[in-house]
């Protein structure tokens, strides 16, 4: 293994955890997933970390729901 590869081996082992991301909209389908991940298989429900991007134009009733579902 060159240095280049023994580098990036020791960068990537960092990242052993699993790790999701699920970046939710404010919609019907990210909610459903969000809620079946949930309720379904919780030992991958606790490795997610869920985001979601603020343009700043949603509507309130959105920003209602995405800080409802903060708690959980």
């Amino acid at each position: 293994m060159n240095e280049f590869d023994k580098n990036r081996y020791k960068q990537l082992k960092m990242f052993d955890k699993e790790y999701h991301l699920l970046s939710l909209s404010g919609g019907q389908d990210s909610k459903a997933l969000t809620f079946f991940i949930k309720e379904n298989i919780p030992k991958v429900h606790e490795k997610f970390e869920y985001v979601c991007y603020d343009t700043e134009f949603n509507l309130e009733k959105t920003y209602a729901y995405l800080n409802k579902i903060k708690v959980f």
